[in-house]
């Protein structure tokens, strides 16, 4: 029986390192034997730790807290998820001024549809006592809907959370609202469009692209093909807007480190007229960098925000952290701030004694504001 389990073991790990150097794309509609592999691989013995990226730096990120500079403050949040593990005391521990920031913006990965039951993995649905208790206490502005759980619940799912968010006054990005696939908001006289895309929508095919903002972007070939419409889209928010954001899900689960391909596409989004990119998806933080195009462009690339409320037990998916950033009218950063915490027991605690922590990447404890 040892020498059996020692033998799948031993299967187990040689396909998956197999499948790590072939192409995955980490999509049910596009999953190969490679992303099979993969996947088995982390369930069994946890995440993949990989060297960070040459050149991936946040060390150059300013200090600037001058007050005569008009600014706009941005709080930052993970995948929000929906569990039923939550304390009254929830945020006790969460900052005033992060509830003060001008625009809160996070990922709603869960549909509410309240004529249904709550149900978790695979196919979420929420609710809207949980949204009112670990939601609306964020003061969240903007909620991304583009992720691979937006339509657990079909479209009818869809569209009662948007309902929800209308009647809450939230505004959402990542679908496509009178054909448009952006928003573009005025705060403080500076124009802000934001965008939101995923890179699949877990194989629910009864809504597609005239829906949801929707592109492989996890796609291991032929990436600059994919991501055309995306540039040109990224383009047109630059000729409307001061400041322009471009919300990604995308990457690949359990992995503490963003593909090559991921990175191509920031610093092209960068270059090309984005001034933030905000990742999600993989359920554990990566490190952000500070990029510098060729062109001279600068811009905030978050490679994944992590979790936020989560149902997963692993300490390294319940690692998490709040980003305070603020940029100036022009999309400039000012500074940029990191909050650290452990989701447990069902309420947030502040992770101040992070040195040793493995799960929290060097850039969240260099700009660290505990």
């Amino acid at each position: 029986m040892k020498r059996l389990i020692l033998l799948l073991i031993t299967s187990v790990l040689m396909l998956s390192l197999v499948g790590c150097t072939l192409p995955r794309e980490g999509s049910f509609e596009h999953f190969t034997v490679a992303d099979v592999f993969s996947y088995v691989f982390k369930l069994a013995f946890g995440p993949i730790f990989k060297e960070v990226p040459k050149g991936l730096s946040s060390d150059n990120i300013p200090d600037e807290h001058s007050e005569d500079t008009t600014s706009i403050a941005f709080t930052l949040i993970g995948d929000i998820m929906f569990t039923e593990n939550i304390q009254n005391d929830l945020y006790r521990a969460y900052p005033e001024k992060l509830k003060e920031s001008d625009l809160t913006i996070a990922n709603l990965e869960f549909p509410i549809n309240p004529s249904k039951g709550p149900s978790g993995f695979p196919h979420f649905n929420g609710t809207t006592e949980f949204f009112e208790r670990a939601v609306l206490p964020l003061h969240p502005d903007i909620l991304n809907m583009a992720n691979n759980h937006c339509l657990d619940q079909g479209t009818e799912g869809l569209y009662t959370t948007m309902e929800l968010l209308k009647r809450y006054k939230i505004l959402f990005t990542g679908v496509k609202l009178n054909s448009k696939q952006y928003i573009v908001l005025e705060l403080k006289g500076v124009k802000i469009a934001l965008t939101g895309f995923t890179y699949s929508t877990n194989a629910m095919k009864d809504a597609g692209d005239e829906i949801v903002n929707k592109l492989r972007l996890n796609r291991p070939c032929h990436i600059e093909e994919e991501i055309v419409p995306l540039i040109s889209l990224v383009q047109k928010m630059e000729e409307k807007a001061d400041v322009v954001i471009a919300i990604l899900h995308w990457g690949f689960e359990y992995e503490f480190s963003p593909t090559e391909n991921q990175i191509y596409i920031a610093h092209k989004l960068i270059e090309t007229g984005a001034d933030m990119i905000i990742g999600h998806h993989p359920h554990v933080l990566q490190d952000f960098e500070y990029y510098t195009g060729e062109n001279g462009r600068k811009g905030l690339i978050f490679y994944s925000l992590g979790n936020w409320t989560t149902g997963m037990n692993w300490l390294y998916t319940r690692t998490t952290a709040v980003i305070n950033v603020r940029l100036d009218k022009k999309g400039n950063v000012l500074s940029v701030e990191t909050y650290p915490f452990i989701f447990e027991d069902g309420k947030f605690n502040p992770l101040v004694e992070f040195r040793d922590n493995k799960f929290l990447p060097d850039s969240f404890k260099i700009h660290s504001a505990w």
